[in-house]
């Protein structure tokens, strides 16, 4: 595994912490909000079982589908982490942070081609 690999998965772990502390203060309130609504949610456990296959098959893609050891696999791979890392979560203990964070990671996969300048590979 490439250093810069590795680096982007320990940045990701530390802003994932620091997020995690900085919602710390109000996330109480937010939560009670969303477990009310959890009443009312049925399947959650077919979804987060979905996205942890997604978040397996894009940890394996580079290596699948042949990516440029670039920072095309290195947002793949770091992407998937955090998706596989986020469904496992959700299996233990449900939270709406967990959902959100999923959000946020599929939100990162559309856009990163744009932010990293996918443009011109052949291989992404």
């Amino acid at each position: 595994m490439s250093m810069s690999i590795l680096v982007t998965i320990f940045v990701s772990l530390v802003i994932g912490m620091l997020l995690g502390v900085v919602l710390e203060g109000w996330w109480p309130q937010l939560q009670r909000r969303v477990d009310a609504l959890n009443d009312y949610w049925i399947g959650a456990e077919i979804c987060d079982g979905v996205n942890l296959i997604l978040g397996v098959m894009l940890i394996s893609s580079p290596w699948v589908y042949e990516f440029d050891t670039s920072v095309h696999s290195q947002n793949a791979f770091a992407t998937g982490i955090v998706v596989t890392s986020l469904s496992i979560a959700s299996f233990v203990g449900f939270a709406a942070w967990e959902e959100w964070g999923n959000l946020m990671a599929g939100l990162w996969l559309v856009v990163s081609p744009w932010i990293l300048n996918f443009n011109g590979s052949t291989k992404c």
